[in-house]
C-alpha cells in the first residue's frame, strides 16, 4: 500500500512525495546441490524466518510523456529516497542478515524509477491511474557470517559467502509494484 502528493510545476514537469509499504519474510534458497542433499537427508524442513516490514519514502521528478494517445496522459518519474526494514516479530534472522539486524532494523539509500499513465473519468474530475515502478536499494544482507556453521532441523550447514558486486551475489533488493488507483486533482 502507499500514497503519494504530485505537484505539477507545468503543463509537463512535476515533483512528487510519497510513502509506500510492503509486509515481507527472509526466505532462504540453497544452492541446487546443496538442496538436493537436504532433500536426501530426508525430514529437513525449511525454517521459518522473521517477518520484515518495509517502509520507503521517496522524493521524484515526474514528466509528461510527449506521446498523445488520446485522453490517456502517459508519464515517467525517477527520484531517490530512504527504504527502511523492521522486524515484526521475534524469529531467527538468517546469518547474512544478523549484524544488520541485531538492533531489529536496518535502513538505507532507495531509488525508483517507472511509468504510468492517467484517464480522465466523467464523474466529479477524477482520473483513473495505473503505474508500474520499481523501487531499488541496497540488499539488507551482508557477508558477515561467511563461513558461520549452524543448523536446520538438525542438520550441519556452513554458510558460504558472496560478493555483492560479484556475478553470482545480491547487491541490490528490487521492490517491482503495480499500482492502480484514483487520483483527486486539485486546482
Amino acid at each position: 500500500v502507499g500514497g503519494s502528493v504530485t505537484h505539477w510545476l507545468g503543463d509537463n514537469a512535476g515533483v512528487r512525495i510519497g510513502v509506500g509499504y510492503a509486509p515481507t519474510r527472509f526466505n532462504v534458497h540453497h544452492e541446487r546441490d546443496a538442496q538436493r542433499r537436504l532433500d536426501e537427508l530426508g525430514g529437513f524442513q525449511r525454517e521459518r524466518y522473521a517477518k520484515l516490514d518495509v517502509w520507503q519514502g521517496t522524493a521524484a521528478a515526474v514528466f509528461r510523456l510527449p506521446v498523445p494517445l488520446g485522453r490517456v496522459v502517459p508519464y515517467g518519474l525517477v527520484g531517490g529516497g530512504v527504504v527502511h526494514f523492521r522486524m515484526s516479530e521475534d524469529a531467527e534472522v538468517p546469518p547474512e542478515a544478523r549484524r544488520r539486524f541485531a538492533q531489529g532494523t536496518w535502513t538505507g539509500p532507495a531509488g525508483v524509477v517507472g511509468i504510468g499513465a492517467t484517464l480522465p473519468l466523467q464523474r466529479r474530475n477524477l482520473l483513473m491511474n495505473f503505474e508500474l515502478t520499481n523501487h531499488i536499494s541496497p540488499t539488507p544482507l551482508d557477508d558477515e557470517g561467511r563461513g558461520e556453521s549452524f543448523e536446520m532441523s538438525g542438520v550441519p550447514l556452513q554458510l558460504a559467502g558472496y560478493s555483492p558486486r560479484g556475478s553470482d551475489g545480491i547487491g541490490i533488493a528490487n521492490q517491482v509494484r503495480l499500482m492502480v488507483g484514483i487520483t483527486l486533482p486539485l486546482r
